[in-house]
């Protein structure tokens, strides 16, 4: 096993993480964060292709690419859209004068430690790895349905809030019928289908951190609970969890 590509990577994060610490820092927003997640995956992925994979790594960070891609600029039109985020806001008034060093340690370098293990599964290719084989059809095909369906879904929704009438509604059509979080279900796609992928190039039990670690954040950390907290105080969306699954796409309960 190369360990040296985890030390680079990790020198790799921590560098990016604090360049763009500086750059929010100076531009008083914290939510650029969000914009950068997406690409920090792919610089990662092009650093290691160029280095150490070679032509084995170039239809996985096509995969990558359009992912990050896709999320990045729909966060940053989210972002000049809407503004400041909620949650950055209220963690600056809760950490008062200790805002700077909290938001790095807790914002910059905390995302930075999960962009680490979401990646594994991308620093497990090796220029000795087998041609191209059945599991790692069904592997992309499983990471490029969720990045269909989480594009699909947040496309959806952009559409439902730009129109002024749907103020204070909740947006329960199309993919959001079957799921209040489809998004994040596209998401969680995206990487067990890339950690299938690579399942013929590594450790399995190394690989397979990233899915486990990105299906534990939207369901029990930062996606889902967060979200869902300041949600609940709208009473319309109180009925629409009765009815509808919070995360693995169904029929809705009322619909039975």
């Amino acid at each position: 096993m190369n360990y040296l590509i985890y030390i680079e990577v990790i020198l790799l994060i921590i560098s990016m993480m604090t360049v763009v610490f500086f750059y929010a820092m100076y531009k008083k927003d914290n939510s650029i964060v969000d914009v950068f997640w997406g690409m920090g995956f792919l610089i990662i992925d092009v650093c290691i292709l160029f280095k150490y994979t070679g032509q084995r790594g170039i239809f996985l960070t096509v995969l990558v690419t359009i992912w990050s891609l896709r999320l990045s600029i729909y966060l940053g039109k989210r972002l000049k859209r809407k503004g400041l985020d909620w949650r950055y806001e209220n963690w600056k008034k809760e950490w008062g004068r200790w805002f700077i060093p909290r938001s790095y340690l807790q914002v910059y370098l905390l995302q930075g430690l999960m962009m680490f293990l979401i990646s594994m599964p991308l620093l497990q290719l090796v220029p000795s790895a087998p041609s191209f084989l059945p599991i790692q059809i069904l592997g992309s095909l499983i990471s490029l349905c969720g990045i269909i369906y989480e594009g699909v879904a947040d496309r959806q929704l952009a559409i439902f809030k730009s129109i002024p009438q749907n103020k204070g509604l909740v947006m329960n059509k199309g993919l959001w019928k079957y799921s209040r979080h489809p998004n994040y279900f596209g998401e969680m796609l995206v990487w067990w289908g890339i950690f299938i992928y690579v399942i013929p190039y590594a450790n399995i039990w190394i690989s397979i951190i990233s899915p486990i670690t990105i299906t534990v954040l939207l369901l029990k950390v930062s996606g889902i609970p967060m979200l869902e907290k300041k949600l609940k105080k709208n009473d319309k969306y109180k009925e629409y969890i009765e009815n509808t699954s919070s995360f693995i796409p169904w029929w809705s309960k009322r619909a039975k």
